[in-house]
C-alpha cells in the first residue's frame, strides 16, 4: 500500500521540474490533493481552469501547477499537509482510474506536455531546480497517540500494515469518519432526486443527470436502481426501464406502473 513518506513536503523525491523534464520518457506524479480553500481563494480563480478536462488520468496535475501559480505567483495565503492518516485508499482499489486506465498514461504525458509552458513563470520563484521549500507545510498529528507500524521501503516510500486498517484507532476514526461523510452526501442526493421526480414541478432532466452521475461513480443501491428506472421511463427507453427495475429487485413492487410495464414487456 502505497504511503507518503512523512516528511518535509519540499524534500519529497517526487518534486521534479516538469519544464525542464522529458515528460514524454520519464513520466509525472500528481503530488498533491486540493482539500479546502477559502473564499477569497475561489473569487480571485473565477474563470480559473483547475483541472485539464482533455486529460484521461492526470487531470489534477494542472491544478497542482495553478496551485503554485497562485501561492508563488499571485501571492494568495496557502499551505500543504502530510497525507499520511488521510490518505489510505491508494492501491487499495483495484477498479481506480489509474489501474483501469494505466494505458493512457502516455496520452495524458503529452497533454500536460502542451501547457506546461503556461507556468514557465514559476522558475522565477523557486528556480531550475524546483525548489518549494518557499509553500508552508505543516505536519498534523493523528488523532489518537498509538503506533501506526510505518514500514520504510528500499525506494524511499513507506508502506502500512493492510490489516491495521480494522484494528488500530486512527484507520478505524478515519474510515468511519468518510463513511458518515459519504452516506450525508447520499442521503442528500437522494433527497434532491425525489424532490425532482415526485413533484409536480421537480426538474425531471436535472433528477436524470444526478442518477446518472451516483451510478457512474458506483454510488447507488436498489433505491437509486428503481429512480433510476423511473427516470428512463418518462424518457420512454425501455430497454434501460427494464434493466433498472430487474437490478432494483423487491422496489419495484411500490410501483405498480412500473410492475405493470415490466409484465407486459415480458410478455
Amino acid at each position: 500500500m502505497g504511503y507518503n513518506l512523512p516528511k518535509n513536503f519540499a524534500e519529497s523525491e517526487l518534486l521534479t521540474n516538469p519544464i525542464r523534464d522529458n515528460i514524454i520518457n520519464d513520466g509525472v506524479q500528481t503530488i498533491l490533493r486540493f482539500i479546502m480553500c477559502s473564499r477569497n481563494f475561489i473569487n480571485k480563480n473565477e474563470n480559473t481552469l483547475f483541472y485539464c478536462e482533455k486529460c484521461n488520468i492526470l487531470d489534477d496535475y494542472h491544478f497542482y501547477l495553478q496551485f503554485l501559480n497562485n501561492i508563488l505567483i499571485k501571492n494568495l495565503n496557502g499551505f500543504i499537509i502530510n497525507s499520511d492518516h488521510i490518505y489510505l485508499y491508494n492501491n487499495i482499489n483495484h477498479n481506480s482510474i489509474s489501474r483501469t486506465q494505466n494505458h493512457k498514461f502516455s496520452e495524458d504525458y503529452k497533454i500536460i506536455k502542451n501547457y506546461i509552458n503556461k507556468f514557465e513563470d514559476l522558475e522565477d520563484v523557486i528556480g531550475k531546480e524546483w525548489n518549494l521549500d518557499k509553500i508552508k507545510y505543516y505536519e498534523l498529528t493523528p488523532v489518537f497517540d498509538e503506533n501506526l507500524e510505518i514500514i520504510c521501503n528500499q525506494n524511499g516510500t513507506y508502506s502500512i500494515n493492510k490489516d491495521n486498517l480494522t484494528i488500530k484507532k486512527n484507520y478505524k476514526y478515519l474510515i468511519d469518519f468518510a463513511n458518515n461523510l459519504s452516506l450525508q452526501y447520499y442521503n442528500i442526493c437522494i433527497k434532491n432526486i425525489e424532490n425532482d421526480l415526485f413533484n409536480q414541478n421537480g426538474n425531471k432532466e436535472k433528477c436524470f443527470k444526478l442518477c446518472l452521475f451516483l451510478i457512474n461513480n458506483k454510488i447507488y443501491d436498489r433505491k437509486l436502481f428503481i429512480y433510476m428506472a423511473i427516470c428512463y421511463y418518462y424518457n420512454n427507453d425501455d430497454i434501460n426501464t427494464i434493466k433498472y427495475i430487474e437490478k432494483s429487485e423487491y422496489m419495484v413492487n411500490k410501483y405498480p406502473v412500473l410492475i405493470d410495464f415490466y409484465n407486459n414487456y415480458k410478455k
